[in-house]
């Protein structure tokens, strides 16, 4: 007699999980193109350029994790993400994000996204070949943050009319304004960090916790969330993973910056220091350097012609140092962290939607790009 022996099915991967969120953020996304397509082409050939380069960064690709983070946190208070509210808020998250890229592309003079021109250079290029006015380049980067400026107020008007309960709504947008407004915070801070010879780890932490903890983990979770039914009391919760998780992604985009393969991450890992950014890897490397050690890093942060040799050896003062180490050990440890806070979930949503967050978060600290 044979017996018979059912097939034991491995649950999904994690690659796997996040790919399925992946198809529903990138599905809301080409919904969203469409929409600002056919608004656009009301208004004549020049709105359609300036709409197109903006539109080439939303549909440029990337990992959007911050639309999957938002499906995660709908999917995490019981939401069905294929009722079509979570696919066209994922993509509203990832519009908002493109406005930031436009802004932050013209703010450092980046000629490119994503291996492409960035959005003020398609434009520049495009008044160029209208009319080669004297100031195409000013002109270009100000049509290009204007049409980014527009697209944010669209997706605000989409967000406003997601076939949601009024109530989950408004609190999806006020979570959005709140937590945008301390982004704008933290970008300033940011920004003010790269003249400012005084800027501590701590500054560079509570920037890292304002840009990339609240815009870019609480944010989208919390969105998510607030669709789905969570009340408002329940939602400052998801902090005590947010942040530990912000920090791991921002360390482990610290080192990347400076240390990443340049084909992988779409822009040079010379970027970081040759726009002055004084990052925990940093200001942790030049505090533990000698004299000279850290004459080599000062010469190197801001300097626009840095040169293959001097990253070298800004690389090696990291390594020799230990600060390379420490830094990986303590994006592994804050992920870690954030893993075992958001398990405090464990008795009241399902595990397998706690357990994508805590890769999610480990996921943020060993990336490659």
């Amino acid at each position: 007699m044979i017996e018979h022996v059912e097939a034991v099915i491995a649950p999904p991967t994690f690659e796997e999980v996040y790919s399925q969120k992946l198809e529903i953020v990138q599905a809301g996304v080409a919904d969203l193109a469409e929409l600002v397509r056919a608004e656009a082409s009301q208004h004549g050939p020049y709105i359609d350029a300036s709409t197109e380069a903006y539109l080439s960064i939303l549909e440029g690709g990337g990992k959007r994790t911050r639309g999957v983070l938002a499906v995660a946190g709908y999917e995490l208070w019981g939401g069905d993400a294929n009722d079509g509210v979570i696919g066209l808020a994922a993509a509203a998250i990832e519009g908002i994000q493109t406005y930031a890229l436009v802004f932050d592309d013209a703010a450092d003079r980046s000629d490119t996204r994503r291996g492409q021109p960035a959005a003020h250079i398609r434009m520049t290029a495009y008044l160029q070949d209208l009319a080669s006015p004297e100031d195409a380049v000013h002109l270009g980067q100000h049509i290009a943050m204007n049409e980014a400026l527009t697209n944010q107020h669209r997706v605000q008007r989409l967000l406003a009319r997601l076939p949601a309960s009024a109530d989950r709504r408004l609190l999806a947008i006020d979570v959005l304004n709140d937590l945008m407004v301390l982004t704008g915070i933290g970008q300033q801070l940011d920004m003010f960090s790269t003249v400012r010879s005084d800027t501590t780890t701590e500054d560079a932490r509570k920037i890292a916790q304002l840009k990339t903890a609240y815009y870019s983990v609480l944010m989208p979770l919390q969105i998510g969330a607030a669709l789905a039914g969570a009340p408002a009391h329940e939602l400052p919760s998801l902090e005590e993973y947010a942040v530990p998780a912000g920090y791991a992604f921002q360390m482990r985009d610290d080192i990347l910056g400076t240390f990443g393969v340049e084909g992988e991450m779409g822009k040079s890992n010379k970027t970081d220091l040759m726009e002055g950014k004084r990052t925990v890897l940093y200001l942790t490397a030049y505090e533990a350097a000698t004299e000279s050690q850290r004459h080599v890093l000062q010469t190197a942060l801001g300097n626009t012609a840095l040169s293959d040799e001097h990253l070298a050896e800004c690389q090696e003062i990291m390594r020799v140092t230990g600060v390379y180490d420490s830094m990986v050990v303590y994006a592994e440890s804050y992920a870690q962290q954030a893993a075992n806070n958001i398990g405090y979930l464990a008795d009241e949503r399902p595990m397998k939607h706690i357990q994508f967050l805590q890769q999610m978060a480990l996921y943020g600290a060993r990336r490659s790009k």
